[in-house]
């Protein structure tokens, strides 16, 4: 017993730095020991049924300890007489059955609760598996908290527990097992990862992130998800395409589920009502910035699985009811339409059985003028002069009471970019850059040098002006730019051969904007700076839903590789590398008209070494076609598509080496996420021709800035469940990563290609493959 009281002294100071890393459910068995100065503080991992306890408003654990030493992991039944109102103390090393089987026998006992006794260093967890819940709760110390109390109790002492909350590093932080840690990384072998190298750490933005981005746009939490909806709820796995004037498009998933610490706290989540709500999102992003411009919830048909005592299902043993798209994955066709593909679970009509697998259709977006683009600045030109006839032509008089009012009608005014300016007289120009001034007294004349005049698709129309010759697009633009009547923009059918000059200032349309139908392009020809429209709504069409069926029970990860006006090309599976081809119907909508098998092929072992978890993220975006050979010389010449996926590992102690082990432990059964990329060859096979090795990237998110102060110094973490939904080009030598972090939040980062072109590895994938040979 003196022995194990001075291993107390050490173990109470090695506690006192354990608990300050802990996560929200750390928890200390304060152990009351005889004699002593002070209690013992166990470090305590809990078992994952003790929640549910809690919330049924079960009383503390506490107790006297009770220990058999002739049955040390209760493999034979307890006597009652010794655990009886107590805590059953009891020995992991030898135990012969589940620990929640264990720790029901103790309740039958009569036992209040049981601790569990690690043997050997750090600490592990207590899973509940397929066992139905016992009514006691159950925690587990290491091993020499353990050798110290029994020593208590084999003296004759009468030692008691109490279980209390651990120290957090705060409540509005990720628990410890979302945090992936560099020294894990390190102390991982090499071999269980891709090309047996150790994953990279990517660093993050710095900025605040997408998510939180769209909480301080003040988007609206769908009512009827909660009474009083927390501070954060989950809004993650973001996917993301560039559109055609060079900004961004993302779709989020916003959800009730328990990702969120806020939304864990509520006791509001699916885990608790046992409705999971989800809806698509859509915000439009500057490239510039990565910051969000406007944004809409997405209007979708009903996507609903009610599950009853009669319904056939696996896997949603803890929901009633499931709504609503996840997961959505955004690209863009070949013709310039969205599409997003995403999972979802529904009913089968006049059926008990459910559908859970992946949808796809158009994506329509509605936009609206939602703020006056920036001018600009005024420069003065000549005080004391006015503008030559030479480069400048007359336009019209503007307001004359003073000269800032003379600008602003120059600013309402299309293609006025200069002024000439007297007290009660304003005079409006257009003038070519560099215009000659004259001098002439009590003038002034002010100029802005705009930037040149450039054609950019329009996502609305505008007010009528005439007929534009229809033979082409570049004929029916330039009747636009020698038109006398101020066109700045154009309605174009490729197939109707038509062509509407229009006009988009106030002065001639108002601000009414219009939604470009179906078979016409909109164009506007201007010089202003940045993106004057903002979405106002986006939907999905009932009859152009496509809802593919789900082969294997439940499919998730499908990605649309290509999409065509009849065929949809889809990735299946990453490895083997199984491609469909996917027949389209438009007659009456969007229907699926054929599915099968287009092309299969496999990487070569030495790339993945055994591991079979490869799973999809993100297929495709397109790779510039004029490639860099210094950074991309090991890649094949032609079309190719840059993916994205992950690999998702349960952690295990045994997967270390040396470390935190007492960390590894208690984070054992947890998962990590750790993506790569890949590069498919742009045409059929669509071979894989290049891997990543693995990569995360470094903590950002909302709920992992109280990490910060755990880490040492220069120590970076990433967490724990990072996934790429989504990859953009920004303009030809960067990429946009798209991704969720913890199925919370979602953020995004730009990488250089040439960094993403220096982790890629060349692979010749096997091409004589049949789906036969796979099992």
């Amino acid at each position: 017993l003196a022995q194990g009281v001075s291993v107390q002294t050490t173990m109470l100071r090695t506690v006192a730095l354990c608990l300050g890393a802990l996560g929200a459910h750390a928890e200390v068995l304060v152990v009351e020991l005889p004699g002593q100065p002070g209690p013992l503080e166990c470090e305590a991992a809990p078992s994952n049924w003790n929640q549910a306890l809690d919330d049924a408003g079960q009383g503390v654990l506490e107790g006297e300890l009770a220990f058999d030493p002739a049955n040390p992991s209760g493999c034979s039944p307890l006597d009652p007489a010794r655990v009886r109102g107590c805590l059953a103390l009891l020995d992991v090393a030898t135990a012969c059955a589940s620990f929640a089987a264990i720790t029901t026998l103790a309740a039958g006992a009569g036992a209040l609760g049981v601790v569990f006794v690690q043997r050997g260093e750090g600490l592990g967890g207590i899973p509940l598996g397929d066992h139905k819940s016992p009514p006691i709760r159950a925690v587990m110390i290491e091993e020499q908290h353990g050798t110290v109390i029994r020593a208590a109790l084999g003296a004759g002492a009468a030692v008691r527990a109490t279980l209390t909350a651990g120290r957090l590093i705060a409540e509005d932080a990720y628990e410890e097992q979302f945090i992936f840690r560099a020294d894990e990384v390190a102390s991982t072998r090499a071999g269980n990862f891709l090309w047996h190298k150790h994953p990279e750490m990517l660093p993050s933005s710095g900025r605040t992130t997408l998510s939180e981005q769209l909480f301080q746009h003040n988007i609206t939490v769908p009512a009827g998800w909660f009474t009083q909806v927390p501070s954060f709820v989950p809004l993650f796995n973001p996917s993301i395409t560039t559109l055609e004037d060079g900004s961004l498009l993302a779709t989020l998933r916003i959800s009730n589920g328990p990702g969120c610490p806020s939304v864990r706290r509520s006791k509001e989540s699916s885990m608790d009502t046992r409705i999971f709500h989800n809806k698509l999102v859509v915000a439009h992003i500057s490239s510039e910035d990565m910051s969000v411009q406007s944004h809409a919830i997405v209007e979708t048909p009903p996507l609903t699985c009610i599950f009853t005592k009669n319904t056939k299902m696996s896997g949603r043993q803890f929901l009633d009811e499931v709504h609503g798209p996840m997961d959505a994955r955004l690209v863009t066709s070949v013709d310039g339409e969205l599409w997003v593909s995403f999972y979802a679970e529904r009913n089968v009509p006049d059926s008990d059985e459910i559908m859970r697998g992946i949808h796809a259709a158009p994506l329509h977006v509605e936009w609206d003028k939602c703020r006056a683009s920036p001018k600009e600045p005024w420069q003065s030109r000549h005080h004391g002069g006015t503008f030559s006839n030479t480069g400048c032509s007359w336009m019209a008089m503007g307001e004359g009471s003073t000269i800032d009012r003379c600008r602003e009608s120059c600013d309402a005014t299309p293609r006025c970019n200069a002024v000439v300016f007297r007290a009660g007289h304003c005079g409006m120009r257009t003038c070519a850059r560099g215009a000659e001034t004259n001098p002439l007294g009590g003038w002034q004349a002010w100029s802005r040098d705009e930037r040149p005049r450039e054609w950019r698709r329009g996502r609305y129309s505008c007010g009528w002006l005439s007929v534009g010759s229809g033979s082409s697009l570049p004929d029916c633009r330039a009747s636009c730019q020698t038109s006398a009547e101020g066109c700045d923009a154009v309605l174009f059918s490729a197939k109707l051969l038509r062509c509407h000059l229009q006009r988009c200032d106030t002065q001639h349309s108002g601000n009414t904007r219009f939604k470009v139908a179906s078979e016409w392009e909109s164009w506007h020809w201007s010089s202003e700076l940045g993106e004057s429209s903002c979405i106002s709504r986006a939907w999905l069409e009932p009859s152009e839903l496509i809802a593919f069926p789900a082969m294997n029970g439940v499919e998730k990860n499908w990605n649309l590789i290509r999409v065509e006006r009849e065929r949809l090309i889809i990735e299946y599976h990453v490895d083997p590398h199984i491609v469909l081809v996917a027949g389209l119907s438009r007659i009456d909508g969007v229907r699926l008209s054929s599915l099968g098998t287009f092309t299969v092929s496999r990487w070569p072992y030495d790339v993945i070494h055994g591991v079979t978890n490869v799973r999809g993220g993100f297929c495709c975006m397109s790779l510039p076609e004029e490639r860099s050979s210094l950074f991309a010389h090991h890649l094949p010449a032609g079309k190719l598509l840059l993916g994205c996926g992950h690999l998702q590992r349960i952690r295990t102690p045994f997967d270390q080496a040396k470390g935190d082990v007492s960390r590894f432990r208690r984070q054992a059964k947890s998962r990590t996420y750790h993506q790569f990329f890949y590069v498919l060859r742009g045409e059929p096979p669509f071979d894989v021709v290049a891997v990543s090795t693995e990569w995360c990237i470094t903590m950002n998110g909302h709920f992992s800035a109280h990490w910060r102060q755990v880490l040492a110094q220069g120590e970076e973490a990433c967490e724990s469940i990072q996934f790429a939904g989504g990859l953009a080009l920004r303009g030809q030598s960067e990429v946009v990563i798209a991704y969720g972090i913890n199925d919370c939040e979602a953020d995004l980062l730009v990488v250089p290609l040439a960094r993403v072109f220096a982790m890629l590895r060349p692979v010749q994938s096997d091409l004589n493959v049949s789906l036969d040979d796979l099992d």
